[in-house]
């Protein structure tokens, strides 16, 4: 996995008078859902929290893992919105080769909470048709480096979503899945 700078980085946000977004607030989803997704607060994959408060100035340092597209909400201290906007990516990160194939329909990171047997995924906005195929879904411990092998299947793939279906109930709140959604070939 890398880790990399967003585009701008120390972004600076507004409000609609031009004033700097004291106290506001930049929620990040994973592009075209409603899933948290994280930022960073350095290369070396601290986590920002999420949303990021934003500093005396209006300003925050986010950065970005790449081969994900991210959604930015952005509200002032009171969370009421001030924009969206989706599909915010930076290129990825390559050692050369390949070719081929455009960027995932969706991806993203969702929290697997404690005793859950089941992960729901859900877009924002729906794909054209459920030909779409999800790679094999990456699942990652939030305390420690520790392998996790979890047994899965998929079901209830539809334009809207799909649930990953875990063969036991998971022990901790320490766990999440990482997946990307592809056209089909």
């Amino acid at each position: 996995m890398a880790i990399l700078l967003s585009p701008s980085p120390k972004q600076q946000f507004f409000d609609d008078n031009g004033d700097p977004l004291v106290g506001g607030k930049l929620t990040t989803y994973a592009a075209g859902t409603l899933n948290p997704i994280v930022t960073y607060a350095d290369k070396d994959g601290t986590e920002n929290p999420n949303p990021v408060i934003l500093d005396a100035g209006g300003r925050a340092t986010i950065y970005l893992q790449d081969g994900f597209s991210y959604k930015y909400v952005l509200t002032d201290a009171d969370d009421v919105e001030i924009w969206t906007q989706d599909d915010i990516s930076i290129p990825v990160a390559s050692g050369g080769g390949g070719g081929g194939g455009g960027g995932p329909l969706r991806a993203g990171i969702q929290s697997i909470g404690n005793g859950d047997d089941e992960v729901e995924i859900t877009f924002s906005t729906p794909v054209d048709d459920t030909t779409y195929v999800i790679a094999a879904p990456g699942f990652r411990n939030t305390v420690d480096s520790d392998p996790i092998f979890l047994d899965y299947r998929i079901k209830n793939k539809t334009v809207n979503g799909f649930t990953i279906k875990l063969n036991v109930p998971v022990d901790s709140a320490n766990y999440r899945v990482e997946y990307t959604v592809n056209e089909a070939v």
